[in-house]
């Protein structure tokens, strides 16, 4: 039998509306319910060249690059410490002639390099690499490099073609499809401290003849990979050094590989292989020179080196002032390789007597009056990079005008009594 059951309009929504709610206890929470996204943050697109120097800032971090982009020749671009930058599916970002890439994290505030996660689908596909061309240049420090090395001409993160000068400087280079970092090209110098290689496709170092590679203080993980590979391609002379690093591998294939053994030695020595009885039977190849070895493992070191301490003083504190003057203090022409001058702390000891009389702050200016109770009196700036080293400068300031000595003689010294 059939039954035909008719409803208004009104009491079909009422019906439906009656279905689909659900009852939630006070103890239950939402999210079993209904689980929401996180909102986004807001991006900064970058879809166009860099045509002018620029700083991608902390304040409108993350950016986003939709296009594949060039930094136009003789441009700079510099990144601030904790900024983010999220490259999508396949594309590349090309430093041209005579541009530079400076990008100074800190221990704190790292710059990432990784992948865009569409906040929809989930999808995160691999970007392809920064390929520094001829003549450019770049300064890397506490920096992270992740999912790059999309299939393309050398599959890699990091493109390094010389001559040019670039420093990575306690960074990470990881999880490429491929390889980590190429370097290929006459005149080509690459400096890697204190850097992480971990979980990289196919290997995480390869260089042509003809680069200059220096390499200290890091850390190799491999698994079954390839951490090292100098290739048989390019022309001159190639100079590899690594020393102080550590190679860590399953022992399953090649740490070290030199196709051009008959011409070329890669110099790495001193270095943990893992174990104290050295490298383990096929881990390098013919043209590695690995004696003597570490025995323990090494730490990871960056190059540091120490501010440089400067400022200035106004007005003029050569000139006595009337008592009670107002000086100002700058210090903003203080600068370290490490660290921008915005990260570096400063502090003042007034009166130079070893122990700082204001905190320390990034604020690079401040202001003092003092008590003319003496001639001069000697200002003392201490300035502190993120690795905890410092430098000093010291001013004298000019609070009196020794008096003058004078006096008469009566009667006349010089007429015989």
């Amino acid at each position: 039998m059939l039954y035909r059951l008719t409803l208004s309009s009104k009491r079909l929504g009422i019906l439906l509306l009656t279905l689909c709610t659900v009852s939630i206890s006070p103890g239950t929470p939402s999210r079993a319910i209904y689980q929401e996204r996180p909102a986004a943050p807001t991006e900064t697109i970058i879809d166009s060249n860099i045509t002018t120097d620029t700083t991608w800032t902390l304040a409108n971090s993350p950016y986003r690059v939709t296009a594949e982009i060039d930094v136009e020749p003789g441009v700079t671009l510099t990144i601030e410490p904790g900024v983010t930058v999220w490259i999508e599916k396949d594309l590349k970002i090309h430093v041209r002639a005579g541009a530079s890439i400076i990008a100074k994290g800190t221990p704190e505030h790292p710059i990432t390099f990784d992948r865009y996660r569409d906040p929809v689908t989930g999808l995160a596909p691999r970007w392809k690499k920064i390929h520094f061309h001829e003549n450019s240049s770049s300064y890397f420090r506490y920096v992270d490099f992740a999912y790059g090395g999309a299939s393309s001409d050398e599959s890699t993160i990091l493109h390094f073609e010389g001559p040019g000068t670039h420093v990575l400087n306690m960074c990470t280079v990881r999880d490429s499809k491929r390889q980590g970092i190429t370097a290929q090209g006459n005149s080509l110098n690459l400096t890697v401290a204190g850097t992480l290689f971990e979980d990289n496709g196919r290997w995480s170092l390869a260089f042509d003849s003809g680069a200059n590679v220096i390499v200290t203080g890091s850390t190799f993980d491999v698994a079954d990979h390839i951490a090292v590979r100098l290739r048989d391609k390019g022309e001159g002379p190639a100079t590899i050094t690594i020393s102080d690093s550590n190679f860590l591998s399953d022992g399953s294939n090649f740490v070290v590989y030199n196709e051009m053994h008959d011409s070329v030695s890669i110099n790495a020595r001193n270095n943990w292989w893992g174990q104290a009885s050295g490298p383990y039977p096929g881990a390098v190849t013919a043209g590695v020179d690995y004696t003597p070895w570490r025995t323990t493992e090494a730490p990871r070191v960056g190059i540091t080196t120490p501010p440089t301490a400067i400022f200035t003083v106004t007005p003029d504190p050569t000139v006595v002032q009337p008592p009670g003057t107002e000086y100002t203090f700058d210090a903003s022409d203080c600068s370290d390789v490490e660290d921008y001058t915005s990260s570096l702390e400063v502090c003042w000891d007034w009166n130079n007597d070893g122990t700082c009389d204001t905190a320390w702050t990034t604020t690079k200016t401040a202001t003092h009056s003092f008590t003319p109770n003496v001639t001069v009196q000697t200002v003392r700036l201490v300035v502190r990079d993120t690795d905890g080293l410092t430098s000093e400068a010291t001013q004298d300031i000019a609070l009196n005008t020794p008096p003058t000595a004078t006096f008469t003689v009566s009667p006349d010294p010089d007429t015989p009594l």
